[in-house]
């Protein structure tokens, strides 16, 4: 469903106008309002594309909100940059904050795996990154 502006009948709101601006969606989509699945299906193929470009940081309250303030006057948010929270495995076993135990085989308890939650941040190229992880060390 569109998001329609109540001070400028017929537009875009200053939200959708912001992460999906007419000019992008014209060189991306060839039209400035394209489906929402066309909008997902073209960010998940740059969240794979850009596999190689990621920083990740241990999950912790507030922390994607410092992210964004930290990277978005500097990139333009979601055609150069994408955050995701995602669960990875611990190696270290360690039972600490943010770590769930899953049985990967329920009739041996031993078989444990353990996973932690974490903040992935990926971005266009390797020089965006290198940026990234100035701006948020």
């Amino acid at each position: 469903m569109q998001k329609i502006s109540r001070s400028h009948k017929g537009t875009h709101s200053k939200y959708y106008t912001t992460l999906f601006p007419d000019d992008m969606m014209l060189n991306v989509f060839g039209h400035k309002e394209p489906t929402p699945s066309d909008r997902a299906n073209y960010f998940k193929n740059l969240w794979n594309e850009w596999s190689d470009n990621q920083l990740i940081f241990a999950k912790q309250s507030k922390l994607e909100r410092t992210i964004h303030e930290k990277l978005e006057p500097h990139m333009k948010a979601l055609f150069e940059w994408q955050i995701r929270a995602e669960t990875i495995e611990d190696k270290t076993y360690k039972t600490k904050d943010n770590v769930l135990v899953y049985n990967t085989h329920k009739s041996s308890p031993n078989n444990k795996m353990y996973v932690k939650k974490v903040l992935v941040v990926r971005f266009k190229s390797t020089e965006l990154c290198a940026l990234g992880k100035i701006l948020l060390s």
